[in-house]
């Protein structure tokens, strides 16, 4: 990073804020990790190797015009410019150059690092939709295979059981000592009229799951701002937020997320949440949201999708 050492310094804040956005789970979490290596640190000729780099320098930088020299195709590069060259060092490799231009001020730099962080960004996200596509070609209809009316495609993984009427569980655990992850969807049925239409109702309803069926009782703590929309069954609320144990239990916590959806035949609580408190939960909590999105309602025809907005 060819940046004044007083300059980074002063920017360490911005060009955290830009490079490692952050997403609430149980706490707010980095989405990525960046670690800053001065060029010259001798420690380069071999964390160059590694399969994410980012360069950022003016073209007359030595690491930036090395990975510059192995670009195809590049024509005229106007600085300030974010640019993604492969197979610089290693195989299989990207390298992103934040191209800098002479003496760029401050506020170049922020604005160009920020364009950055929304490039990894949305890679990120649509690397995620690749491997959700992938891994969902792979799932199967747990409802329908069971007769439960309403339609949810999971991984053949996850296990079933219905503690109540009306209430329906799946769950899939890898309880590796090291670092366990356990998923589950929670499935509840009411009449209309018996749940106030509300963001409030959608988190009495769930804590109320939580606390008849969690093993022990889970505490449920929502986090605005909640999401209002509809698909084509009828409106949705969304709420999220974080479930734990109740002071003394085992110490355990993980982020669920909620939706109370209208359909025909009454009210349904789709409920997912998660225990992996030694890994990164953004991509999980992502599969997760993609298994709530495959629940149809009983007699519903077609793909639905969903619009509509936080407050």
């Amino acid at each position: 990073m060819s940046i004044p050492a007083e300059l980074r310094e002063e920017l360490g804040p911005a060009l955290r804020a830009s490079l490692e956005p952050h997403v609430f789970t149980v706490r707010n979490e980095p989405i990525f990790d960046v670690a800053y290596l001065d060029p010259e640190d001798p420690a380069w000729s071999d964390l160059r190797l590694m399969r994410g780099i980012l360069l950022v320098g003016g073209a007359t930088d030595p690491q930036v015009s090395e990975a510059l020299a192995q670009a195809d195709d590049l024509g005229a590069i106007d600085p300030p410019a974010v640019l993604q060259i492969a197979d610089v060092w290693a195989k299989r490799q990207i390298v992103t150059v934040a191209l800098l231009p002479p003496d760029a001020e401050r506020n170049e730099i922020i604005a160009l690092l920020s364009e950055v962080g929304n490039v990894y960004l949305r890679q990120f996200q649509e690397q995620m939709e690749v491997s959700a596509a992938i891994l969902g070609s792979g799932w199967i209809d747990h409802a329908s295979r069971r007769d439960l009316g309403f339609r949810l495609f999971l991984p053949a993984q996850f296990g079933y059981e219905t503690p109540d009427a009306g209430v329906h569980i799946f769950q899939q655990a890898d309880e590796t000592p090291a670092s366990p992850v356990i998923r589950t969807i929670t499935i509840a049925f009411r009449p209309i009229g018996e749940v106030d239409w509300s963001a409030e109702g959608a988190v009495e309803w769930r804590s109320e799951l939580g606390r008849r069926h969690g093993r022990p009782p889970q505490v449920t703590e929502a986090h605005p701002p909640a999401f209002h929309g509809v698909r084509a069954s009828g409106r949705v609320i969304g709420v999220r937020g974080v479930w734990s144990n109740p002071e003394g239990e085992r110490p355990a916590a993980g982020p669920f997320v909620a939706q109370m959806m209208e359909c025909s035949d009454g009210l349904y609580l789709s409920d997912a949440r998660l225990y992996a408190p030694a890994t990164y939960k953004y991509d999980l909590m992502h599969q997760l949201d993609q298994m709530l999105s495959t629940f149809r309602c009983p007699a519903s025809v077609g793909e639905e999708s969903i619009e509509g907005s936080s407050r």
